[in-house]
């Protein structure tokens, strides 16, 4: 006789069931974002009379574009579509006080990893951020009073190491380069465990509103950090751009022609390459908060490791360099690392965020 499954069975169903659907939007919307931030940078230009034609390669000035587009779709999902916050709606010195944290890690964490590539190659900025589990369970255990069992801290050098031999044949070494890279995979551990600190059930912050709240801050903090490094061109480039293409209007063609000068040639293409990655970054961003929900600051760390596992592979596979022993050795390894944190990692306690007791079921795990 089948018995019917109870109401905690179900949800741990249904649980695990919308982590892995996220999981793998997570992983597509990475591999998205990627291709369409590397096209833009390769083959996306604007025409100015002044300036000439440019290419877009302005990876900050890209990602304040993103972090507009976010705040734009953030507010049409609250406000138009649902109607309202989940939960009580923050008034701005608690948004400052609880996501200004978070913002001010995101903004280090994309700036100084974007401007470590003036200095690294990816693939040793990869092996750098191979380390960020790592900081993350240490973090965590610092500030959150959160036990990890010993199974965790046994597939953290397996993760960092398989990221090491994956990069070692094509590392390149920067002082300035490393410094920046670390102080970035400080950044983005910390923002791991704040978002994740935001999204429990005590501050009952949903992932989308939570988004809509970071979003003006990150993009304050970036828009002075782009000034600094890029300076004012990519956005003269867009806003000159349009009134030069508006100027000439609409050719019958749909465009001017390849290789003109001035004119605002290439810039309808340019925003609408713009606004695609601005959409794929908003729903990466959406899809790592809600990762982070329904498992662990931790556990986005760790498929972030396998995402730059891929990564590195798929870089020497697309130019076409030589793929070394090492490198599938390397990926392994990674593998393992993160097949036994899946498999026997995880939190033992956390005094911070109490855990229920379980009812007894009179089955053992």
């Amino acid at each position: 006789m089948f018995r019917k499954p109870s109401r905690d069975a179900v949800a741990q169903d249904e649980g695990r069931f919308w982590r892995l659907i996220f999981v793998v939007f997570w992983f597509l919307l990475n591999i998205s974002i990627g291709i369409v931030t590397k096209s833009l940078f390769l083959h996306e230009q604007v025409c100015l009379t002044e300036y000439g034609c440019q290419h877009f390669r302005f990876p900050l000035a890209t990602t304040c574009i993103h972090l507009v587009t976010t705040q734009v779709f953030t507010y049409i999902h609250v406000f138009v579509i649902r109607g309202s916050v989940n939960g009580p709606e923050l008034d701005w010195p608690t948004r400052v006080r609880k996501v200004g944290p978070l913002a001010l890690c995101f903004a280090i964490a994309v700036g100084l990893g974007n401007v470590s590539l003036n200095y690294l190659y990816p693939s040793y900025k990869s092996m750098v951020g191979g380390g960020t589990p790592f900081i993350t369970v240490l973090m965590s255990v610092l500030f959150t009073d959160k036990i990890y069992n010993w199974w965790t801290w046994a597939s953290m050098p397996l993760i960092f190491g398989g990221i090491v031999i994956c990069s070692q044949k094509e590392a390149n070494f920067s002082i300035l380069g490393l410094l920046f890279a670390v102080t970035a995979m400080v950044a983005r551990a910390a923002k791991s465990i704040v978002q994740a600190s935001l999204l429990c059930k005590k501050d009952r912050i949903d992932p989308v509103t939570l988004l809509y709240y970071m979003s003006p801050f990150a993009l304050v903090l970036l828009t002075g950090l782009t000034l600094a490094t890029e300076g004012p061109l990519p956005f003269k480039l867009l806003w000159q751009g349009g009134l030069e293409w508006w100027a000439q209007g609409l050719p019958a063609s749909g465009g001017e022609p390849a290789g003109s000068e001035g004119g605002g040639a290439g810039w309808p293409r340019l925003v609408v390459v713009l606004l695609l990655s601005g959409v794929n970054a908003c729903l990466l961003n959406v899809t790592g908060f809600y990762v982070t929900r329904y498992t662990s600051a931790v556990t986005l760390q760790v498929l972030g490791v396998v995402k730059s596992c891929f990564g590195i592979v798929a870089s020497v596979a697309i130019l076409g360099n030589t793929l070394h022993n090492s490198q599938l050795v390397g990926t392994t390894v990674c593998f393992l690392g993160v097949w036994l944190y899946e498999r026997k990692g995880g939190i033992i306690s956390s005094s911070s965020t109490p855990v229920a007791p379980l009812k007894p079921t009179g089955k053992g795990r």
